[in-house]
């Protein structure tokens, strides 16, 4: 029977791809890393770690060219399309997007497969990311953004939606209860995202003009469009490092993804909604960037002033000479020649 693939795009994650890798090889035909031009060594210790291993495969990129550029290469190395690298297809029928700094949890690929082959009608499959206390976290499953919640979400009002859910929805659905079993949704996150080989293909993979965030949102919503159902795991678990290969909140993180989002709302929020509306969701999402960008400037700031902080050399007094005859160069005594520093 035809198993699954996976991809991993890699940007400076360090020893965490490596767990990433290893968290999924053993239940997969093949796993294929596409390293964005990393500096940190990491794709580089994972192709020494599986050399010779035909089911692991390094793809070094001589730029960063996105996440979805990326992704996309990765499905082409599997002799996947018209687009195919000349890799040889092993017939694979779905593909696993993992996050470099994600882990499978023991049984994640065997449930997100076994839900995608469920029901043909199936074409995208999403597990649960949790955090290291196995907590819920956001962006595994979400509704499909209508124009008032996507406002709430772009401003920061989905904070509100805890005490006034109605007036405030928030298509994240983190704060809802766990349901018991999968669950049809609008959307996952591509941290841990299985989609169906025949829906990849028709929809013709990630949009190459994301460049970080909002691509699966698109990826999803094209799916969904294309008559497939997306659906919600929490069965299949993998443990998540928020913001594990961006350093954190950054100016140009920031950047792509108020970029992606406007895009995302323009293309996905056109035909049946007015131009008005969608002007006015664009301006409230450039106004939250306002925002969040300086403010995102300093914490980068800060954090580089606590590392440099915490490398910061002790400067230490020199140590005694033996002796009492001789001089050295710290102006001491000594009857030998002075320890070479």
């Amino acid at each position: 029977m035809p198993q699954a693939a996976v991809v991993i795009v890699n940007f400076n994650a360090g020893a965490m791809l490596g767990d990433a890798v290893a968290s999924v090889v053993e239940e997969v035909d093949r796993v294929v890393v596409v390293d964005n031009a990393s500096r940190d060594g990491s794709a580089e210790e994972v192709a020494r770690r599986w050399r010779g291993d035909r089911r692991v495969a390094v793809i070094a990129r001589g730029d960063n060219g996105g996440f979805a550029v990326a992704c996309n290469e990765g499905v082409r190395a599997l002799g996947w399309g018209s687009g195919a690298s000349g890799a040889a297809d092993h017939g694979e029928d779905a593909v696993l997007f993992l996050n470099p700094d994600a882990r499978c949890l023991p049984g994640c690929v065997a449930s997100l497969l076994g839900e995608l082959r469920s029901d043909p009608r199936i074409g995208a499959v999403g597990g649960m990311l949790v955090d290291a206390a196995g907590r819920e976290l956001g962006g595994a499953r979400r509704s499909a953004p209508s124009p008032w919640p996507a406002f709430v979400r772009a401003t920061g009002l989905w904070r509100l939606s805890h005490r006034w859910p109605r007036a405030f929805p928030d298509f994240h659905q983190m704060h809802a209860q766990v349901p018991s079993g999968p669950q049809d949704v609008g959307s996952v996150s591509g941290a841990c995202l299985m989609v169906r080989r025949r829906a990849f293909e028709q929809v013709q993979g990630f949009d190459e003009q994301y460049f970080l965030h909002c691509e699966d949102l698109d990826l999803c919503a094209r799916v969904l469009e294309a008559g497939w159902r997306i659906r919600f795991a929490p069965g299949a678990r993998a443990w998540h490092a928020v913001r594990g290969t961006t350093g954190g909140r950054t100016w140009a993180t920031e950047w792509h993804k108020h970029r992606g989002m406007v895009r995302y709302y323009r293309r996905h929020l056109g035909g049946s909604h007015a131009a008005p509306v969608r002007w006015f969701i664009s301006c409230a999402v450039w106004a939250r960037f306002a925002v969040v960008g300086p403010c995102s400037i300093v914490s980068s700031l800060q954090r580089r002033a606590r590392r440099a902080q915490s490398v910061a050399p002790t400067r230490l007094e020199p140590a005694p000479c033996l002796g009492t005859t001789l001089s050295c160069r710290h102006g001491c005594a000594s009857s030998s020649p002075p320890l070479r520093p």
